[in-house]
């Protein structure tokens, strides 16, 4: 009998939908990743569900992460599956620089790049023009994020028979064909940093995700950076207020408020020089 798929409502239908098929006894597997249910029946027919209603976990652009993953297929179809260059931490801070500024007024520019994943991931061959312009043009910026993120899923699967869950079991098959092209994503936007640092040295602050603080001084000179390596930015203005234990606390003049993260042990000047060893650069 052919595959078929139905698409039957959100995670509330799936738990109903689990409760009267243990309550018959069924034989079936579940399917289990991020927001995604899929319950399979012994005939192989899918029944799909996806988010939370009355939470608001409907994510606007979701509808991307199956086509960014046909896109993957073909990609690895016509040239394999690529090594993974990293699992990098790309939140790092200068704490040198930072503590020469804490508390002192100093105006700072933050860079943010816009889509920078959905945009890495073009810039490095694995999704196409269309389908990158589709995604900007939808102006589903949660959707972009989820998209790329779907690259790095373990799906968890579990057996059912006789109304009871039997076995689990996860699919590092599909992980090891999708999570290289995520981690290879993660891993340029880590040398975006690394070289974002080299460029400007004390007067790189830190680096959280896709976003670089700057000295004033360099934003037009770090716009051009991005600029040329395929990325446009935003930018805002901060400033680093205190530490409170080991977060650090800055004023966002964009947001009106502040924020803060846990800053300990991630040291931009550490990881470069870790890097430079790794790469057969340093003397």
């Amino acid at each position: 009998m052919a595959k078929s798929s139905l698409f039957l409502g959100n995670l509330s239908s799936f738990e109903k939908a689990l409760d009267r098929f243990n309550e018959q006894g069924a034989e079936f597997t579940v399917v289990s990743s991020g927001m995604t249910r899929k319950i399979v029946s012994a005939n192989s027919k899918k029944l799909t569900y996806f988010g939370r209603k009355e939470n608001n976990d409907y994510i606007d652009g979701a509808y991307l992460a199956p086509m960014v993953m046909r896109e993957i297929n073909a990609y690895v179809e016509k040239n394999g599956v690529p090594e993974i260059k990293g699992m990098p931490d790309v939140q790092q801070f200068n704490f040198d620089a930072i503590n020469n500024v804490i508390g002192k007024s100093v105006a700072i520019s933050s860079i943010d790049i816009n889509s920078c994943y959905w945009n890495t991931a073009r810039n490095l061959g694995y999704i196409s023009e269309k389908l990158y312009w589709r995604g900007i043009n939808g102006c589903k910026k949660k959707g972009l994020l989820v998209a790329i993120g779907c690259l790095n899923r373990l799906p968890q699967i579990d057996y059912y028979k006789g109304g009871k869950r039997v076995k689990t079991e996860y699919d590092y098959v599909t992980n090891d064909k999708y999570a290289p092209f995520y981690w290879n994503i993660i891993y340029h936007t880590y040398e975006l940093m690394l070289k974002s640092y080299e460029l400007f040295g004390d007067k790189f602050y830190m680096w959280l995700t896709d976003c670089v603080f700057v000295d004033t001084e360099c934003l037009v000179q770090a716009e051009n950076f991005f600029k040329e390596a395929g990325y446009n930015t935003k930018n805002n203005t901060i400033n680093f207020n205190r530490y409170e234990g080991r977060r650090l606390i800055w004023y966002d003049y964009k947001a009106g408020r502040e924020k803060g993260i846990y800053a300990s042990k991630r040291d931009i000047k550490v990881n470069y020089e870790l890097y430079k060893i790794s790469k057969g650069l340093a003397f």
